[in-house]
């Protein structure tokens, strides 16, 4: 078995499968996030990796959607609180910034900008789960 045909998971070592090859340092790059400070809050890369792979499964984000959908600002500011302090704890950078911008325009009532805040939380988003489908 060569070496891509398994994972190595640790911040300095490749993560492999097939041609794709990672750290999670550049992983956390493409996320806007800092490696150092997650490991530093989550101990150790086998965390790490555990909890951005079951980020995706998340249901905090469909709530937000469907919240934002049926213009219930109540319960979008929930989901988009949630899904903030998930982002913050798991070092998720650009989503975690955009889910706070989206945080404080719901909890003020400031909904001149929530369509578009929630636009930008939305790509932020679909960029990070993207990136976290690398790791499956």
């Amino acid at each position: 078995m060569n070496r891509c045909e398994t994972f190595f998971i640790h911040s300095k070592e490749e993560i492999c499968r097939g041609r794709k090859k990672m750290t999670l340092e550049s992983i956390f790059e493409q996320l806007g996030g800092d490696y150092h400070e997650t490991k530093e809050r989550l101990m150790s890369d086998e965390l790490i990796l555990r909890m951005l792979k079951k980020f995706s499964a998340d249901q905090e984000y469909s709530k937000l959607e469907q919240a934002m959908k049926a213009k219930d600002l109540e319960t979008a500011f929930r989901a988009a609180h949630t899904l903030k302090g998930i982002a913050l704890n798991l070092g998720l950078g650009n989503l975690a910034k955009s889910a706070v911008d989206l945080t404080e325009s719901l909890r003020y009532g400031k909904t001149d900008f929530t369509e578009e805040l929630f636009e930008q939380c939305k790509e932020e988003y679909r960029k990070t789960i993207s990136i976290l489908e690398q790791l499956k």
